[in-house]
């Protein structure tokens, strides 16, 4: 199971949409940080961390989050952690396996390709 989450900074509920249509082609549901919750982008039965749920995917790919302690709790038990972000401070990076700096829109195709080809590989062998 692949969970895409999305935080503040991808900057507008457009771009969530966005996401969410990228996510949708390898069957991804979203997640989101509390901040998103609260700007009302996406609903809180999505939100992840301490004021929402903890959640175990095999792949977790973080975009634009910023990655706070209250988020980072809720995906400690993910397998592995994707994160692109555009901050290379951010502290979310702290928490990931893999950290992409840069811009969420040059980054997340590309890797969501890779992960179909893999997807697809796994379903062949395993049908």
């Amino acid at each position: 199971e692949i969970v895409v989450g999305v935080g503040m900074g991808v900057e507008s509920p457009e771009n969530i949409e966005k996401i969410k249509n990228i996510a949708w082609t390898i069957g991804a549901p979203l997640a989101t940080t509390r901040n998103v919750v609260h700007q009302g982008w996406l609903p809180h039965q999505v939100q992840v961390g301490i004021s929402g749920r903890s959640i175990s995917p095999v792949i977790y790919i973080a975009v634009g989050i910023r990655g706070a302690f209250n988020h980072t709790v809720g995906i400690q038990k993910a397998g592995i952690i994707i994160s692109i972000n555009k901050n290379q401070r951010a502290p979310i990076f702290k928490a990931s396996d893999y950290g992409i700096v840069g811009e969420w829109e040059n980054h997340l195709v590309p890797l969501v390709d890779s992960l179909k080809i893999l997807l697809d590989s796994l379903n062949q062998i395993h049908p």
